[in-house]
């Protein structure tokens, strides 16, 4: 086999780069969504509305952890897309606990948001594209390519 990247491999850094940009622009709707959350909370404080402040206060609270998530993603795509390029095997591993991970946040975020459209839509497409980019990693193609480079 020659040292070029099979297209399976190639197929799943493209998605991480998709990967990033999505997660990127899901670090905005994020920031959006949790500005409205405090700031609910806060109105909802002055109001005494102590139920409304509550559940303000845990979107608010899934938010931050869908962002810090978000923001820990941004640099485990960059990461994963060139150490899959550069023909790092552990990627494959590496990829599937980060999606594991994420899946948690993802759930924390979707029923934690009371699913509000912005952050659960965004999150969900991060969610999906790191599925679409874990299942090539396994194929034949790149575990011959990750053996290849491993021989070297």
């Amino acid at each position: 086999m020659s040292a070029e990247v099979p297209a399976k491999v190639h197929t799943a850094v493209r998605l991480m780069y998709i990967g990033f940009a999505v997660t990127a622009l899901d670090v905005v709707l994020s920031l959006v969504a949790l500005g409205r959350y405090t700031h609910d909370a806060n109105l909802d404080k002055k109001i005494g509305d102590t139920t409304a402040q509550g559940t303000a206060n845990q979107m608010a609270g899934a938010v931050t952890i869908g962002l810090i998530a978000d923001l820990l993603g941004l640099a485990c795509w960059a990461w994963l897309a060139v150490a899959t390029r550069r023909g790092n095997g552990w990627t494959r591993i590496a990829g599937a606990v980060l999606l594991g991970i994420y899946s948690i946040c993802t759930l924390i975020v979707v029923f934690g948001t009371k699913r509000d459209p912005g952050a659960v839509l965004t999150t969900l497409v991060v969610w999906a594209l790191g599925v679409a980019t874990v299942i090539p990693l396994f194929s034949q193609q790149a575990r011959e390519f990750f053996y290849n480079w491993r021989q070297r």
